[in-house]
C-alpha cells in the first residue's frame, strides 16, 4: 500500500512536518491497521515522486527548537518533509489516530523556512530548464503561483526567470 501524494501531505500536515523515517513509520502503521502490505521501496518512491511534483517539500533541519516546538525527537537532525505548494493535504483513512499512536512531536514549521525551501527547489528546477522544456516551464510557473498562496511570498522574480522558457 502506498499513499497518494495528497495523503502523504495530509500525514505530514497532522504533525506539522515529519522526517522521512517518521513518515515511513506512519505509512507502515496505516498499512498495518488496514491489513495491507507495506513496501518501504514503494513508499520511498511515492515520497520522491511527491517531492518532484512539489506536493511535498523537504526542509533542512531546524537549528533551534522553533520547528519542533521545543520537544525532543529521535530525528531532530533529519530534514523535515512538509506539504508543498502543489499539495491538497488529505488525511488518509485511519490517519487521524496517528498523532496518538506515533511518538512524534507536533512541529510548528516557520513560514519563512517553507518559502526558502520552495525558492531553493524552484531555483534548481529553473537551472535544469532548457529551450526544450516549455511544458516543464509552464508547470513551474503554476508552482510559483501556488507557492505565493502557500507562503504569502512574492515569486515574480522566479516567474521572470521561468518565462524565458515558455
Amino acid at each position: 500500500m502506498a499513499l497518494d501524494p495528497d495523503e502523504l501531505a495530509g500525514v505530514c500536515d497532522l504533525f506539522g512536518g515529519l522526517s522521512r523515517d517518521e513518515l515511513a513509520r506512519a505509512a507502515e502503521e496505516l498499512a498495518f491497521r488496514r491489513g495491507d502490505d507495506f513496501s518501504r521501496d514503494a513508499h520511498d518512491a511515492a515520497v520522491a515522486d511527491a517531492i518532484a511534483a512539489f506536493v511535498l517539500l523537504e526542509l533542512a533541519p531546524a537549528t533551534d527548537d522553533a520547528a519542533t516546538g521545543g520537544a525532543d525527537a529521535s530525528d531532530d537532525d533529519a530534514p523535515l518533509v512538509v506539504p508543498g505548494p502543489r499539495a491538497f493535504p488529505r488525511t488518509p483513512d485511519g490517519g487521524a489516530d496517528l498523532p496518538h499512536i506515533l511518538d512524534v512531536p507536533r512541529r510548528d514549521v516557520p513560514g519563512d523556512a517553507v518559502e526558502s525551501a520552495v525558492r531553493a527547489r524552484l531555483a534548481a528546477a529553473v537551472n535544469d530548464l532548457d529551450s526544450d522544456n516549455a511544458e516543464r516551464a509552464s508547470l513551474l510557473l503554476d508552482v510559483t503561483y501556488d507557492a505565493a498562496a502557500l507562503t504569502g511570498g512574492e515569486f515574480g522574480d522566479v516567474r521572470d526567470a521561468i518565462e524565458r522558457y515558455v
